[in-house]
């Protein structure tokens, strides 16, 4: 082995791994398929988070554990699912926030109505102010 080792500039503990995965199975890498350890969140957990954030793509982390808690009355650490939506592809991205009043049809009226004064004779006035009360999350998954 430490012949075939050096002639493929490989650790001599693989080429023994799978001279000993050839003698037990037949095949120079396991016939099952899997290598490494499994998926510390099932199948149907992963769909499950799939299916929360597709509704609600700005929860958090922990709002995520606690619903899988509830469904499947499990534990799963907020680091586990943190890599789990990573292996999914998920990232956390910056959310984009849109008007709640907007409205396309009056959008496009505006324009009309606008569209037909020059630039130097209009005025804006801002009446925008904080409101305290209103909660906007930065961030979501997608």
């Amino acid at each position: 082995t430490q012949e075939i080792a050096c002639q493929l500039n490989m650790p001599r503990r693989v080429v023994q791994r799978v001279i000993k995965t050839h003698k037990d199975t037949g095949f120079v890498c396991s016939p099952n398929g899997h290598s490494g350890r499994y998926r510390a969140m099932t199948g149907p957990q992963a769909e499950y988070v799939i299916e929360l954030l597709a509704s609600s793509p700005d929860l958090y982390l922990d709002e995520i554990q606690a619903c899988v808690a509830d469904v499947f009355q499990v534990q799963v650490p907020l680091s586990t699912i943190h890599q789990t939506l990573k292996w999914l592809g998920f990232s956390s991205k910056r959310l984009s926030k849109r008007a709640a009043e907007r409205n396309e049809r009056k959008r496009a009226q505006f324009m009309l109505r606008i569209g037909q004064y020059q630039p130097r004779q209009l005025v804006f006035v801002d009446e925008s102010a904080l409101n305290i009360k209103t909660t906007y999350r930065l961030n979501g998954w997608s």
